[in-house]
């Protein structure tokens, strides 16, 4: 891609590279690149996996392996813009099933974008983007609520259960201190208080361009054998 070519040094960057090994060696499998002091916080600057080593899940592996890296850094992440058509299918597919995975373990009926982003190490713009690809975000007058479409989320689930990933992170495996400690990750008590401004309703004639962080489940209607509809 003409706008990842690089005709600098390569200092300002960190590469952080996959290899398989075996008794001949360590074999190059593929990298991601990221920048050392990012102002828009990005967590991937490039990323390549060698065309023999594709669509066997390592590029979900490597995805996955960044955000954990923004998980420990306390900083949501998000590629670098603009994505290339591989690159953006590879993020929305990882996107989506992380995000329908956080929403089959946290039951929480007042979950909110800020905790998804938090859990997930995803930045709040990019899981607005697959929520509402997911169909999973109304407006309900003044304001959006996410709506909990379990046949989705039990469909995703019990396909990742008859398929499973051959490749996982472990996170309990990770051995890295971060470049720079940052304090961007709001506690606890920030998080109620940007949820509390959130909720007030916004003023006549103003329209918000994304959803508000904070949301509310509506309540699900029950059938006459008392099973909870989507």
């Amino acid at each position: 891609l003409d706008h990842k070519t690089l005709y600098y040094d390569v200092e300002p960057f960190l590469f952080y590279v996959l290899t398989q090994n075996d008794a001949k060696g360590c074999h190059l499998v593929g990298y991601f690149s990221k920048e050392k002091h990012c102002q828009q916080k990005y967590n991937v600057s490039c990323i390549m996996i060698l065309p023999q080593y594709q669509r066997k899940g390592y590029g979900r592996f490597l995805i996955d392996f960044s955000y954990l890296l923004s998980k420990r850094e306390g900083q949501p992440g998000s590629p670098e813009k603009p994505l290339s058509d591989l690159g953006r299918l590879s993020y929305m597919a990882y996107w989506r099933s992380v995000v329908l995975e956080s929403l089959d373990q946290v039951r929480d009926p007042q979950i909110t974008i800020r905790r998804l982003s938090k859990i997930t190490g995803i930045c709040p713009q990019d899981i607005t983007a697959t929520l509402h690809q997911l169909s999973m975000l109304q407006r309900r007058r003044d304001r959006f609520v996410m709506v909990r479409r379990e046949k989705l989320i039990s469909s995703h689930m019990a396909r990742l259960r008859s398929n499973p990933r051959q490749l996982e992170v472990d996170p309990d495996c990770l051995r890295w201190t971060p470049v720079i400690v940052t304090n961007t990750m709001v506690s606890e008590g920030e998080d109620e208080e940007d949820e509390e401004e959130e909720e007030q309703e916004p003023s006549k004639g103003s329209q918000p361009s994304l959803p508000p962080a904070s949301l509310q489940w509506p309540r699900p209607r029950r059938t006459r054998h008392g099973q909870e509809e989507d």
